[in-house]
């Protein structure tokens, strides 16, 4: 049998054992291809998730100043734009000579009123 040139030996040897490194560090870097790629996605729906619910945290916000505005323009009795509204129209009536319809709030008002003094009347009489 012939013998092996050893340097051709010692070739061939260091081929493999290249070859093995190289197949190892390519299933290394698969692996961690793989797992960067899973780690993007969950990030990516860590992200999105906190996206949407600081979009829902403004939005809330957003509602709570708007009701705390109108609270508080409620509290101060300032003229909305339908009670500013019904004075202009009250306002064109006079002013054109026709009669002002009366709001339910006169109305019950002088209803009140009346009562009131009817009942000292009453009162007054039977004192006397």
């Amino acid at each position: 049998m012939a013998q092996k040139n050893p340097i051709q030996s010692a070739l061939d040897a260091s081929k493999d054992v290249a070859q093995q490194a190289q197949d190892r560090i390519e299933a290394l870097l698969s692996d961690i291809n793989r797992s960067t790629e899973e780690q993007a996605e969950q990030v990516q729906s860590v992200v999105q998730e906190l996206v949407d619910r600081s979009r829902d945290n403004t939005e809330r916000i957003g509602d709570r100043i708007a009701k705390q505005v109108q609270s508080q323009l409620a509290a101060l009795g300032l003229a909305t734009k339908a009670d500013v509204a019904r004075l202009e129209r009250k306002i064109d009536a006079i002013q054109k000579g026709g009669s002002v319809r009366k709001s339910s709030t006169e109305k019950s008002t002088k209803k009140s009123t009346k009562k009131k003094a009817s009942a000292k009347k009453k009162s007054s009489a039977k004192r006397a």
